[in-house]
C-alpha cells in the first residue's frame, strides 16, 4: 500500500466525501490526472499540482505521479479522510480546503467596472480563443480536421438558439444546449466546453443565472461523457478552476488580463480555448 498526501481539496468534493463512505471506479487516467466515477453519480479528479485546483479536484503532492499507472476501471473506495485506488491511497488529513465558487455576489455588484475591462479582455483574447478552439471556426473545418457537415450544422443551430435564448427564453437555452452537448471528441467535447464558458458568463452578467444554468444542464443530460457532465454541473453551480478565478480577479482589477486569458487557454488541448470562446461569444458572435 502506497500513501501520499493531498495538498488541497475542492470544498464540494470534501463535502461529498464527508457524507459517508463511497465506492467507485477509475474512468480514465493520465500522467497528471486520474478521474474517478463515484457510486453517488458524481466525479472527482486526483491531479498533480501542475494541474492545480478545480471544482472536482483533489491536488496531490508532486511525487505522487505519474497517475496514468492507475488503471482504468480500478476499484476506488473513499472516506472523509482518504481516497484509495487499488493499493494507492491519498490522505486528506493535511489538505487545504479550496473554494471552487468565486464570490459571484461581489463580482456582480462590480459589473459596471468589470464591463469595461471585459471589453478590453475580449479585444485581446477573442481571436486567440477562436483560433485555438475547435467549435467556433465552423468554416475552417479543413484546418481543424474534425467537423463534418452535420456537426457544423448542429453547432450553428445550437449557437443561434442560445443567442436567442440568452434574452430570456429558458426553453431556447435548453434547446441550444441539446444541439451542443457532446459535440466534438474527447473527455470534454468542444460543445460542452463552450457551454461551460457560457454558464460562467451567465453567473457574471445574466440577470437570471440560476435558471439559465439549470436549462443548460437539462439540455445536456444523457448527451455527453460522465466526466464532462460533472464539469458542466459544477459550472452550473458557479464553480470553476483556479485559472478562471484568476481571470475574474484580473477583470476586477483591470490588470494582467492577457496573462489571465493565457492561463485559461493552456487548459487542455483545446478545452480552455473553447470555454473562453463560450465566455466571450456574446460580445463578438460570428
Amino acid at each position: 500500500m502506497r500513501q501520499v498526501d493531498a495538498l488541497a481539496v475542492s470544498r464540494s468534493v470534501g463535502e461529498q466525501l464527508g457524507n459517508g463512505p463511497l465506492d467507485g471506479r477509475v474512468l480514465a487516467s493520465f500522467e497528471q490526472a486520474c478521474n474517478v466515477h463515484l457510486s453517488n453519480g458524481e466525479v472527482l479528479s486526483l491531479v498533480l499540482s501542475a494541474v492545480g485546483n478545480g471544482p472536482l479536484n483533489i491536488v496531490v503532492e508532486p511525487d505522487a505521479g505519474p497517475l496514468d499507472l492507475l488503471a482504468r476501471d480500478a476499484p476506488v473506495v473513499t472516506s472523509a479522510e482518504t481516497v484509495t485506488v487499488g493499493t494507492f491511497t491519498v490522505s486528506l488529513a493535511r489538505a487545504t480546503v479550496w473554494e471552487p465558487r468565486p464570490n459571484w455576489e461581489r463580482l456582480r455588484a462590480n459589473q459596471a467596472a468589470i464591463a469595461a475591462h471585459l471589453l478590453e479582455f475580449g479585444a485581446r483574447c477573442w481571436r486567440r480563443a477562436v483560433t485555438n478552439g475547435t467549435l467556433l471556426p465552423i468554416e475552417q473545418s479543413t484546418a481543424h480536421g474534425t467537423w463534418q457537415a452535420a456537426s457544423r450544422a448542429r453547432a450553428e443551430r445550437g449557437l443561434l438558439t442560445l443567442q436567442r435564448g440568452w434574452a430570456g427564453s429558458m426553453e431556447l437555452v435548453r434547446e441550444g444546449a441539446v444541439h451542443l452537448a457532446g459535440l466534438g471528441s474527447g473527455l470534454t467535447p468542444a460543445g460542452d466546453d463552450f457551454l461551460a464558458g457560457m454558464m460562467l458568463r451567465a453567473w457574471l452578467t445574466h440577470p437570471a443565472p440560476v435558471p439559465f444554468c439549470q436549462a443548460v444542464v437539462a439540455g445536456i443530460e444523457g448527451r455527453t461523457t460522465i466526466f464532462s457532465a460533472a464539469l458542466l454541473r459544477a459550472a452550473a453551480r458557479g464553480a470553476c478552476s483556479a485559472a478562471w478565478h484568476n481571470l475574474f480577479a484580473a477583470l476586477t482589477r483591470g490588470e494582467a488580463l492577457e496573462a489571465a486569458g493565457t492561463g485559461i487557454l493552456r487548459c487542455g488541448a483545446s478545452s480552455g480555448a473553447d470555454a473562453l470562446t463560450g465566455f466571450l461569444w456574446l460580445d463578438a458572435p460570428l
